[in-house]
């Protein structure tokens, strides 16, 4: 549920650059699998598609984040073409919220604790 909230988060507030950015790429992979978890089929179609772009601009990205600014990170934006997935994200008709609490409800052995 995790890596579904932050994709979410991160995206709704900076798009996809800043995800990646934030989380230094580290579950973007896992976020995929998440999404699909959740049976948000188009989210993890699309974070996919983001994770391939991402893949492409990876190394101008290092170039940025060794800068460590936040100049840098603006500046990252106009190197990135992670733009309109952005555009895609906010334009999903999926509810993740609903489908978050669809799945908890089907299976509330899966996320209690003993």
């Amino acid at each position: 549920m995790w890596l579904t909230w932050v994709v979410e988060g991160e995206v709704n507030n900076g798009g996809f650059n800043q995800y990646y950015w934030n989380t230094d790429d580290r579950y973007s992979e896992d976020a995929v699998d998440a999404f699909e978890f959740f049976s948000a089929t188009d989210h993890a179609a699309l974070m996919k598609k983001a994770n391939g772009i991402r893949t492409h601009e990876a190394e101008i990205m290092k170039q940025h984040q060794k800068q460590g600014t936040l100049d840098a990170f603006s500046e990252s934006y106009d190197d990135s073409k992670l733009g309109p997935c952005d555009d895609e994200f906010y334009a999903l008709t999926e509810d993740l919220s609903a489908l978050r609490i669809a799945k908890i409800r089907e299976s509330p052995e899966l996320f209690a604790g003993d």
